[in-house]
């Protein structure tokens, strides 16, 4: 037996044990521990390699489409691979892709990999999937003016890239890889949504918050929510706008700077307070506004809570649609919305179709680069929702058309959890040790 490495319940067992079900999985998800080639060792690389073990969160809502396996090496997978019986299963190898480009330092390895798939006995069945569903922020310059779908496409150039498939939360970089790698699959993928839908409160949610009867045409008692848990210029900065007005106007949450909700404030964990209402707000409070204000992990070029090291991170232009469980809450809780955050997120939000909505408010910040440009448009759209009467957001919030729209995002919330090649997982991983 090995160490693979991941924190999840899994079953050792032998190839042959599973050989009467493989060929049941629409995916054969592959993890491994490292790779060898021509008796050298690429170890594993925590950009380069993902554990995955986030795949499991997803429920069992239909079939099961795939099954998780782990090896140690790229030659046990081969040999498993030609085993009697796996004759016709095709492997899909994951792998991880780095948050910042600055991470894409594994040319060499990729190479070697990429060398012993090509010229193995199975090589036609043996296909890479690069996953990043968490955070992905740019796709500048690796080096040379190489960006990182050239970097990736030079890398993997010996495979057909038809045999390599990338998701990634950063639509943005998904279209640099479509122009230059038509051929690769492509599809965007977020691990927020299953974060969201994960804890066992979210179970006892109704589909759709909005038929429920006891939330039907119901007044609600806020204009605004604005939930935040650290500190970062632009959420400090949105959050005194709104403090401007009169707070039974609104929600407002600055964890950081011991801003909570009333509810909040009576938890005895800050911890307790910050990992779990960052996923699931009180259901009194978020489902008693009429809008909320969704402020992103990240909103400017020269944002000082960028990591050590990564301050050269300047082209706003490249760090663009990416957004988080932030913007995926107002999905989720059926609430209009405006994005504090990277440029084009709403751009590449309409793009995978959802609807966002330019009758409520100025959009145009969506197209700017700079977030001090934008922040007059962000500080124009709060007051205006802050001068509207109750009456006024009541009817526009459950006018036919704007409930039509928090529906269909709502449904296409879902539909890229039913959609996901990782939604309906094996709820076990199976390890099998060659010797």
């Amino acid at each position: 037996m090995f160490d693979t490495g991941i924190d999840v319940g899994s079953s050792i067992v032998k190839a042959n044990e599973l050989t009467p079900i493989i060929n049941k999985f629409d995916n054969v998800l592959v993890i491994i521990r490292s790779f060898s080639a021509n008796s050298m060792t690429i170890d594993a690389h925590e950009e380069l390699l993902t554990g995955a073990p986030y795949y499991l969160m997803a429920k069992e809502f239909h079939k099961l489409k795939s099954i998780i396996i782990t090896t140690d090496s790229i030659d046990s997978l081969i040999n498993i691979g030609l085993l009697p019986g796996w004759e016709n299963v095709t492997f899909k190898l994951i792998l991880g892709f780095g948050v910042y480009h600055e991470f894409d330092n594994n040319k060499n390895k990729l190479e070697m990999l990429a060398h012993t798939i090509k010229y193995s006995k199975i090589s036609d069945r043996i296909n890479l999937w690069f996953i990043q569903g968490w955070d992905l922020y740019s796709n500048t310059d690796v080096a040379g003016n190489v960006t990182r779908s050239v970097y990736y496409k030079n890398s993997l150039s010996i495979l057909p890239s038809r045999q390599l498939a990338f998701f990634l939360c950063n639509p943005y970089v998904l279209d640099e890889i479509k122009t230059i790698m038509p051929e690769a699959r492509t599809e965007y993928y977020s691990i927020y949504p299953y974060r969201i839908t994960d804890y066992p409160i979210a179970q006892s949610h109704p589909k759709f918050f909005n038929s429920c009867p006891r939330l039907i045409d119901r007044p609600r008692t806020r204009k605004i929510i604005c939930l935040n848990n650290s500190v970062k210029f632009h959420r400090e900065t949105i959050v005194k706008i709104i403090q401007q007005y009169d707070k039974r106007d609104y929600y407002l949450t600055l964890r950081e700077k011991r801003i909570f909700l009333e509810t909040e404030e009576k938890q005895k964990s800050p911890d307790i307070i910050e990992s779990c209402l960052q996923d699931f707000p009180p259901i009194r409070h978020i489902s008693d506004a009429y809008v909320y204000i969704a402020t992103e992990t990240y909103a400017c070029a020269y944002d000082t809570s960028f990591p050590a090291g990564f301050s050269d991170i300047k082209n706003v232009a490249k760090l663009s649609a990416w957004w988080s469980e932030k913007t995926f809450k107002a999905i989720y809780y059926e609430l209009p919305f405006m994005v504090v955050g990277f440029p084009r997120v709403l751009e590449y939000l309409k793009d995978l179709g959802f609807q966002t909505f330019p009758e409520l408010f100025d959009e145009s910040y969506d197209s700017v680069d700079k977030f001090v440009d934008k922040l007059p448009i962000y500080e124009k759209n709060i007051n205006k929702v802050m001068s509207m009467s109750y009456d006024d957001l009541h009817n526009f919030y459950y006018s036919d058309a704007t409930q039509h729209k928090l529906k269909h995002n709502k449904e296409l919330f879902f539909k890229l959890l039913d959609d996901s090649p990782f939604t309906d997982v094996c709820n076990d991983i199976f390890r099998i040790p060659m010797h």
